[in-house]
């Protein structure tokens, strides 16, 4: 297969469909009492990828861990900086108290020789502490509880914990993925947030440098972005991460940003938080996206990084 048909073929299958974008984040409000710290060195993340977000911020989504450089070459070669990938707890951890990193050294030594930077989601449950519910199929952590109950929520924050102390360094960590639609059946957000609170400390506590973002919220939903960034009273998230997607033309996403901005602003962190796109593109798996769609959304995507309130240009 030549260059441009490899190309095409791991673009359907890994980088396609999810495209990240880093953006600045507005100066934090400062704490009553306080000095404000607003300039870009404030923030983990930003002093991480030592560069403008757009487009040191830019990156892509895969499922695989060990092996796949041939793709990770791709991904550089097409001038991404980032890979953003599930640390699958369920995999990690087979028996209790033990776990196996085996995979997840793999491809974060991989990243880190082609000077790729690992964005890593801590995320979902696991059968050795939760119940299955009640018709659940499919993918094993999925089909499983979220960590709720005080056995799970500690064994969970304990996974947390582990990983911020093995992988110090360049990685960038977000807690749990899309919990608006996965943690729990109906979504139990106040349980998901003391969770993250709670993992971020202990994570931190191991690791104070260790850059820290989340919800990842399954489209820009404003009132549970809200309550996150109200339940960050230990400033211990670096950003607030969402996934913005729609089946419309992605300009359709600027206001939702300027929402985002302002309520991050409206915030008192001592910190600079940054508003971050971890997740967002359009498939051609299914429904009327062609390639050819595609490609001139996913240049749409890059124009409006460029446009976005605070981001650098």
């Amino acid at each position: 297969m030549g260059n441009r048909g490899k190309a095409t073929s791991i673009m359907r299958a890994v980088i396609a469909a999810t495209c990240i974008t880093f953006l600045w984040g507005l100066p934090s409000n400062a704490v009553a009492g306080s000095d404000p710290i607003d300039d870009a060195t404030s923030n983990r993340i930003l002093t991480m990828i030592n560069d403008r977000a757009v487009p040191a911020g830019l990156g892509v989504n895969v499922h695989f861990t060990d092996g796949h450089e041939s793709d990770l070459d791709l991904i550089k070669a097409m001038g991404f900086r980032l890979v953003r990938t599930d640390v699958l707890w369920s995999e990690v951890e087979r028996a209790r108290g033990h776990y196996d990193w085996g995979p997840y050294d793999a491809l974060i030594g991989n990243a880190y020789r082609r000077g790729l930077t690992p964005l890593l989601i801590l995320a979902y449950s696991n059968p050795l502490y939760a119940s299955q519910w009640k018709g659940g199929r499919g993918r094993l952590d999925w089909a499983y509880e979220p960590p709720i109950t005080i056995s799970a929520r500690n064994a969970f924050v304990a996974f947390a914990r582990a990983a911020a102390e093995r992988y110090r360094g360049r990685v960038i960590w977000e807690i749990w993925n899309e919990p608006n639609q996965t943690f729990g059946k109906p979504a139990r957000l106040d349980a998901y947030m003391a969770l993250a609170a709670e993992a971020c400390r202990a994570m931190r506590a191991v690791n104070p440098d260790a850059a820290i973002i989340g919800p990842a919220s399954a489209g820009v939903a404003m009132k549970f972005l809200e309550d996150f960034i109200r339940n960050d009273t230990e400033d211990c998230f670096d950003g607030v991460s969402v996934h913005p997607y729609r089946d419309w033309d992605p300009d359709s996403a600027f206001i939702d940003w300027h929402r985002l901005h302002a309520a991050i602003a409206r915030g008192r962190h001592r910190r600079t938080k940054l508003a971050i796109d971890s997740e967002w593109g359009y498939s051609v798996q299914s429904g009327p996206w062609t390639e050819q769609r595609q490609a001139g959304s996913h240049h749409n995507h890059l124009r409006l990084a460029k446009r976005r309130p605070g981001s650098s240009r």
